[in-house]
């Protein structure tokens, strides 16, 4: 109970931070002790909180750092088609059980976190429409659970990296613009 209390603090806190066009988006995220029933996209199980989705959601505002703390058990991130902007938090490398993440159709920019390397769990990552920019990092050779990798329509350059090539259970990677 007291590790679903610090993660729906740490929610409370950045909720506004996404700014959402609707406010009942995060008017729901008040409560802590109703997190698992009642908040608007989360998604938990018996031992905690799994996923947030509020794709299609206009929010906008960057992206929290802080929801590094939502490490163990955060596995799911959807926020898909938004307005949000700023850079992706290299501090995510903290959530170990992410293996599904989709910020596609955003206004982020910036690199893609090297740091993102360690998250071995990763299996999709979406990246695609987005205002990316610089090289693929070479430490996302260490994904050997990577399959599915969108980065279509960004502003990404340089060859793949050599390394990418030990990325044995990758099976579809998109690049084009």
């Amino acid at each position: 109970m007291q590790i679903l209390l610090c993660w729906s603090q740490v929610l409370i806190k950045t909720g506004p931070m996404l700014k959402p066009s609707r406010q009942s988006l995060v008017n729901s995220w008040s409560s802590p002790g109703n997190m698992c029933t009642k908040w608007w996209g989360v998604t938990c199980s018996g031992k905690g909180l799994t996923g947030i989705n509020l794709q299609y959601t206009s929010l906008r505002g960057s992206l929290p750092a802080e929801w590094a703390a939502l490490s163990p058990g955060l596995a799911s991130i959807v926020l898909t088609d938004n307005d949000l902007t700023g850079t992706i938090p290299r501090e995510w490398r903290a959530l170990k059980q992410l293996y599904f993440i989709r910020l596609d159709g955003n206004e982020l920019t910036g690199p893609m976190p090297a740091e993102w390397g360690e998250l071995w769990g990763l299996s999709t990552v979406q990246l695609s429409k987005n205002r990316l920019d610089g090289t693929l990092p070479a430490s996302w050779a260490k994904l050997n659970d990577l399959a599915e990798l969108y980065l279509n329509d960004n502003q990404l350059t340089g060859p793949l990296p050599k390394e990418w090539a030990r990325m044995s259970g990758l099976y579809f990677l998109r690049l084009d613009n």
